[in-house]
């Protein structure tokens, strides 16, 4: 809104200088042709939205990371399978009129005597979980940054009024800026995989024979089988019958074994085209015989070209390297008319004959930005900025 009053008094101002002029004042000096070089900067664009791997949930593992399920509960009484063992439940450990109490099992068995540990009478378990992954970064593919633009700009102007020292006039311009480009990478997921590695370990004291010692492991010739039923499956494998042992862990640790590391790259590549056709009153003073200073407001239409691409991968990290999961590529080309207008300021010096050089500069507004989409993400461009250059033009 500022802007547009800017303009508009500007204007404003310009239009009610030249309409009050008597008619004896003016001094029609004729018409003049510029142009030149310009330059664009400033010209602000800003992406939005999610990413592929997101929106269609994918990830490099088929289940999110979680605790092994057939170890049970660590503080309830269940059947426990692990990766060299079990301990499960027997006839007698939900009945709390079994002989010794609740809670005991002879169901069990392991298998190696690296397990036992005899020192502190305790026998361990573990149980790795399937390949699963836990997310790290979740967050949007958004970011911005500026373009900047060159091409060359065209006026041809007529003096309405002329006195000692000011001059006013009334110019077209167009203005064509062309495939300047921007581009930056960003990422919006990672996650991790790996497995838990669950380890229960249990008081085993209670499984020692005095004759026969603690129980071989199931793998061992003899070794000690435990069943549901104990006794009344039948003798044991092992010589020294059916020992028992708590069926809760009294102990668990869990920890997570990474595998690796998954995540996107997104990556945009942006281009922009500007066309304007513009109204620009002027009014110069001249400082000297031969430097004259001038402002230039204009108003105008402006067509504004995006050009976008955006490519985005999914890939997996592993200690034997990358590999690539996923790929996406969209391109996309928007073209917008707005409104605009801006400001400028320059000086000119004659060169004689009726030629002259200068530079110039200010600011230029366009009214609407110019969006396009690409796939899940949104870039818009705003196509206001600075501008400066430099002209050679002749006066007829």
């Amino acid at each position: 809104m500022t802007m547009k009053l800017i303009i508009f008094t500007t204007t404003a101002a310009v239009a009610a200088i030249t309409f009050a002029m008597p008619p004896a004042a003016a001094a029609a000096e004729g018409w003049w042709l510029e142009g030149g070089p310009v330059f664009r900067g400033d010209m602000h664009y800003q992406v939005s939205g999610s990413s592929y791997v997101q929106k269609f949930d994918l990830h490099a593992a088929a289940g999110p990371l979680v605790a092994p399920a057939s170890v049970g509960p660590s503080d309830q009484y269940a059947d426990r399978t692990y990766d060299n063992g079990y301990v499960k439940l027997d006839a007698g450990t939900l009945d709390p009129n079994a002989i010794g109490g609740p809670g005991k099992t002879w169901n069990w068995a392991y298998d190696a005597s690296s397990q036992l540990n005899a020192q502190s009478a305790t026998l361990s378990f573990a149980k790795k979980s399937g390949l699963g992954y836990h997310s790290a970064v979740a967050g949007t593919a958004s970011g911005g940054g500026d373009l900047r633009s060159s091409g060359i700009n065209l006026m041809a102007g007529y003096s309405i009024y002329k006195s000692q020292r000011w001059t006013i006039e009334l110019g077209f311009g167009f203005q064509g800026l062309w495939g300047q480009t921007s581009s930056f990478g960003t990422s919006s997921y990672q996650e991790q995989t790996g497995r838990i590695n669950a380890k229960d370990s249990y008081a085993a004291a209670g499984a020692v024979d005095p004759t026969y010692g603690f129980p071989l492991p199931r793998t061992a010739p003899g070794g000690y089988v435990g069943t549901y039923g104990g006794p009344a499956d039948g003798p044991s494998a092992w010589v020294g019958g059916y020992p028992v042992i708590g069926n809760l862990p009294d102990n668990r640790v869990s920890a997570t074994e990474p595998d690796s590391v998954a995540q996107n790259d997104i990556n945009y590549r942006l281009s922009t085209d500007l066309y304007e056709l513009n109204l620009s009153p002027r009014v110069r003073y001249a400082a000297t015989k031969r430097l004259c200073l001038h402002v230039t407001p204009t108003l105008g239409l402006a067509v504004v070209g995006l050009n976008a691409e955006r490519t985005e991968s999914f890939y997996n990290t592993t200690s034997a390297g990358t590999a690539q999961l996923k790929s996406w590529r969209d391109s996309q080309n928007g073209w917008q008319v707005s409104f605009s207008g801006g400001v400028t300021a320059g000086v000119d010096y004659d060169l004689g004959k009726g030629y002259f050089v200068g530079v110039f500069g200010g600011y230029n507004w366009v009214v609407n930005p110019t969006q396009v989409e690409l796939g899940p993400s949104r870039v818009t461009m705003d196509a206001s900025g600075y501008v400066t250059g430099a002209v050679f033009g002749r006066r007829f």
